[in-house]
């Protein structure tokens, strides 16, 4: 029977090409090579045998590149890797709040936010004494302040407590939350609980993305958290068994306010000392016993740290010590930060103004290049 050299088919070319030796050419060679050359060796069905000695004999003598070292093939194999594991510590773009105005009710109120997100917990009608517990600890939460809470067993208090802690961190309030137990194994078991909330709840999932996502994106593989980007800058994420740090997404740009804190203790303290209607003077409202007693703490703060005259750099100033029988000052620091706040917002006390011209922000980043 006659063959065609210009039309073969790939099993008649095997054959053709077969010798007392045996086969030259295996089927698995001549599919890559029939890849590799396309239409230029023949078309769907058959080869060309001319063209296609041609192409072997063009292949044969293209200039080869010289084969890698060892080192430079452990190069390109650590590129290779390291360009594969920061595509996938990268985790991409967050999803869209599902519904804003949900979100935004239970940011606002903390029984909100237990009756939305946790339904299957909270299930029976609250008590007017749950009432009174999500009413000071919502207060706790937003103001600050302490209170003692005692319950009947199984009325829920661990669980208000545990979603306390979440709310509180998922809405900003506090930048340090801690959840205190009986002891340390017990603690991480609470905690345990939230971050199997921030990894399955649905609808927190749903309305707080920029938290649960990055989260989810860990698959509990907790190293993975150390490279954890969103694009491309790293989200902080600290997932361990005994403390969270939710992730940070995106840039903030914050005004930072560096002040002379003896100064400004000095000048609250001026304020206080000033007689009651004279000009300069801050003072307290009220003057019955309720007010009294309302304002005892306020006072033990204000009074916390003393004064001591100190020389420095040629000026005499004042150096303020907190006092080892009153260790809590934090009420002075709110004072001394609301009238700084105050003045960088260009209120005055009256009988204290005094004429100042324009002067120009200084950004933090010049001053530290003054520094430096």
């Amino acid at each position: 029977m006659a063959i065609n050299p210009r039309k073969l088919r790939p099993t008649e070319l095997i054959r053709l090409l077969v010798t007392e030796a045996g086969s030259s050419l295996t089927e698995e060679q001549l599919r890559r090579h029939r890849n590799r050359a396309g239409y230029t060796i023949g078309d769907a069905r058959t080869v060309d045998l001319l063209r296609y000695a041609a192409w072997l004999t063009l292949e044969f003598f293209k200039p080869k590149s010289k084969p890698l070292t060892y080192e430079q093939r452990k190069t390109r194999e650590a590129q290779r890797q390291a360009e594969m594991a920061r595509a996938a510590q990268d985790i991409g773009e967050i999803p869209a709040v599902v519904n804003p105005e949900r979100k935004a009710k239970a940011e606002d109120s903390f029984r909100k936010f237990c009756e939305t997100y946790f339904p299957e917990v909270f299930y029976f009608a609250w008590s007017d004494d749950h009432l009174r517990v999500i009413d000071k600890i919502e207060k706790a939460v937003r103001t600050g302040g302490l209170f003692a809470m005692a319950m009947p067993r199984g009325s829920g208090k661990t669980v208000l407590c545990q979603t306390a802690v979440l709310w509180s961190a998922l809405i900003g309030a506090s930048p340090f939350v801690c959840l205190i137990a009986a002891s340390a194994e017990r603690a991480r078991d609470l905690l345990e609980n939230i971050k199997i909330w921030l990894e399955t709840n649905p609808l927190l999932h749903a309305d707080f993305p920029e938290v649960t996502y990055p989260i989810q994106c860990l698959e509990r593989i907790t190293n993975r958290q150390k490279g954890q980007k969103y694009h491309g800058e790293p989200t902080r994420i600290d997932w361990s068994s005994d403390r969270i740090v939710l992730p940070t997404i995106g840039k903030r740009q914050v005004r930072h306010a560096l002040i002379d804190t003896n100064y400004w203790k000095t000048f609250v303290h001026a304020r206080l000392a000033v007689a009651m209607g004279d000009p300069g003077c801050l003072s307290l409202f009220g003057r019955d016993d309720v007010a009294q007693k309302a304002h005892r703490l306020l006072a033990d703060h204000l009074t916390a740290e003393y004064r001591v005259k100190t020389v420095a750099r040629g000026q005499t100033v004042d150096e303020w010590k907190l006092r080892a029988t009153r260790p809590d000052n934090h009420w002075l620091d709110c004072l001394v930060g609301c009238a700084v706040a105050a003045s960088i917002q260009g209120a005055e006390l009256f009988g204290t103004a005094h004429p100042q011209g324009n002067r120009r922000r200084i950004r933090l980043s010049e001053l530290q290049a003054q520094r430096s």
